[in-house]
């Protein structure tokens, strides 16, 4: 699962949804945007606004759900459950093409996000 870190770990949101996600689904792995992530000159840096959970490249979770905590706590939210099809298979060789490449990396269980 990619997800924007908190701004306490140089992200651009409020809500840790990293460390609640890994509360709630320990076993799962969490990647963010590289800590080598620099913009360009005269840039503004991005944000991971892409909300996608990737099971393996025949099952994904597509959404437009903010995960902040008004969008955790208190709003109605909605996804799609994706099975098979080259659409699955696109976004799993596309974020493994991210991680390859180190654009995003995956949190440690031992770093406390």
């Amino acid at each position: 699962m990619l997800l924007e870190s908190s701004d306490k770990h140089g992200g651009r949101v409020t809500y840790d949804s990293v460390k609640a996600m890994k509360a709630i689904l320990p076993s799962i792995d969490v990647y963010v945007w590289s800590s080598n992530k620099k913009s360009l000159p005269g840039q503004l840096s991005g944000a991971v606004h892409a909300k996608c959970a990737v099971a393996d490249n025949e099952l994904a979770f597509i959404t437009r759900a903010n995960l902040t905590s008004v969008a955790m706590e208190r709003n109605m939210e909605l996804g799609d459950l994706v099975k098979g099809g080259e659409l699955t298979f696109e976004l799993y060789r596309h974020l493994e093409a991210l991680i390859s490449t180190k654009v995003i990396e995956k949190i440690n269980e031992d770093i406390d996000q």
